[in-house]
């Protein structure tokens, strides 16, 4: 993903074992890597924190070394103060493909760098750094002389820590042939893996309650059935998207109630999360926020711009977002490029669960008509919904992803008449951007027979042998 999640691979069990007999030591001080707030803590990128203890799970209890407040933190957000680790630009284990993908990333500009471990000698690193051309990263080894002791692959400069040698060539800058000089900018930036904002230490209803005067509604940024969405801010500074509820119908409160007891529950990087409701005067529901907003409106105004390899980051994200809810079964009921939202390193969420209900049984009857046409399988335009229904609105959704957010059927939208042309066998063409396999699961999305299409768990396979079949690296 481009957002970067600090993962750890091993090549060899004594790794793994290694890894998973780290200490966190008492009295150890650690750096925190990325900002960290809940309704009772905050820690920021760069503050020195002391530890306390640890558990067995993810979390460490740790005291802020200025504030002396202490609070439970992800333990993949702590490093070792003055470890390599620490710094912004060690990325560990990264594949030379997958530093590649990211560096060259439009947002990056010529002397973003990262430093890696070397896939092919594991002691070994790697810089990896954008070049001024458009298609080309340089990649140099640095190589260990003695127990502490650094030096560039072809260089005789020795250095005694990884730190200082970056440190020098961001200053000198690394020869890049005869008379060019490739300067070391800026590191890529890099975003934790999706943490779940824990309310407090019990686990009843009234935790995701937040009183009014926590939140700063700001600009209007889209709406929809359920009312209209704003960016805001929860306690002045954590950016979040506050959901508006409409009063005007008689059913919004248990629609409100409903979306929210479905939120709550749902835990996956690829599903939006819920930080908490609002009922003291208006009816708000506070999430994410996703800086770049729907993909729809990625796609119309990003689209000729955007890698292929992102494109089936967002197919793959969203199929595994799907399975994690087919597998907890719920039926979204509107999934739609327009209700999947991205974040400013392109990863996406899928939102929206004004329309989503839990299935008690293998389907129900639906007791109203909200729906978008387009989007619907044919047993769902005569209001019989099932998770299938949402497979075949994952195809309409790749069809827009590889179409770069045409709208499909163009003019055409009487459900009906989409119905006999369902029968007839039409189907929307393949798309430009989609590849022979990618269509074919699209047709296979939308079979007339809701049995005869794949689950998602299917689908993520699918996907996933189709980008190692394009060799796709994002």
């Amino acid at each position: 993903h481009d957002n970067i999640r600090i993962n750890f691979r091993f090549r060899h069990f004594k790794q793994f074992i290694e890894f998973y007999k780290m200490e966190y030591k008492r009295g150890d001080v650690y750096t925190v890597l990325f900002n960290y707030y809940t309704d009772k803590v905050e820690f920021n990128k760069g503050d020195k924190v002391e530890m306390i203890k640890t558990d067995d799970g993810c979390y460490a209890k740790v005291k802020h070394k200025a504030t002396n407040i202490k609070g439970s933190v992800p333990k993949n957000y702590l490093a070792l103060e003055g470890s390599i680790e620490s710094e912004d630009w060690f990325f560990g284990n990264l594949s030379k493909q997958r530093a590649i993908s990211l560096l060259m990333s439009p947002k990056n500009p010529p002397g973003t760098f990262l430093v890696r471990t070397s896939e092919s000698v594991p002691s070994r690193y790697t810089i990896s750094v954008k070049q001024n051309s458009t298609d080309a990263v340089k990649h140099i080894r640095i190589i260990p002389y003695g127990e502490q002791s650094f030096l560039l692959d072809g260089s005789q400069k020795r250095f005694t820590s990884l730190q200082k040698l970056v440190e020098h060539y961001k200053n000198e800058g690394l020869k890049n042939g005869p008379n060019t000089i490739l300067r070391l900018l800026k590191p890529l930036p890099k975003v934790a893996s999706p943490v779940y904002i824990p309310r407090c230490e019990n686990h009843n209803s009234d935790i995701w309650k937040l009183p009014h005067e926590q939140l700063t509604v700001c600009d209007k940024i889209g709406g929809g059935q359920f009312g209209v969405v704003y960016k805001g801010f929860w306690r002045y500074r954590i950016k979040v998207a506050i959901k508006r509820m409409r009063r005007n119908s008689i059913s919004s409160w248990e629609d409100f109630k409903h979306e929210a007891s479905i939120m709550k529950s749902l835990r996956h990087p690829h599903v939006i999360s819920l930080y908490g409701i609002c009922t003291e005067d208006d009816i708000m529901i506070v999430t994410e926020f996703m800086e770049k907003g729907s993909l729809l409106q990625v796609l119309k105004n990003e689209g000729t711009h955007i890698h292929k390899d992102l494109l089936y980051k967002f197919a793959q994200q969203i199929a595994d977002g799907m399975k994690y809810l087919e597998a907890k079964n719920y039926v979204h009921r509107d999934l739609a490029a327009r209700n999947v939202l991205v974040d400013n390193n392109y990863n996406v969420k899928i939102s929206d669960f004004g329309l989503s209900r839990v299935l008690k049984y293998d389907m129900y009857k639906s007791q109203k008509g909200i729906c978008s046409v387009k989007w619907t399988a044919p047993e769902a335009l005569d209001d019989l919904f099932t998770i299938k229904s949402d497979v075949w609105s994952y195809g309409i959704v790749l069809y827009e992803i590889f179409s770069l957010g045409e709208e499909p059927y163009g003019d055409l939208s009487d459900c009906e008449e989409l119905k006999r042309n369902y029968r007839k066998g039409y189907r929307l063409a393949k798309p430009a951007h989609a590849t022979q396999d990618v269509y074919k699961l699209m047709v296979k999305c939308w079979s007339f027979n809701k049995d005869d299409r794949p689950y998602f768990r299917d689908i993520c396979n699918s996907v996933t042998s189709i980008i190692l079949e394009e060799k796709i690296c994002y």
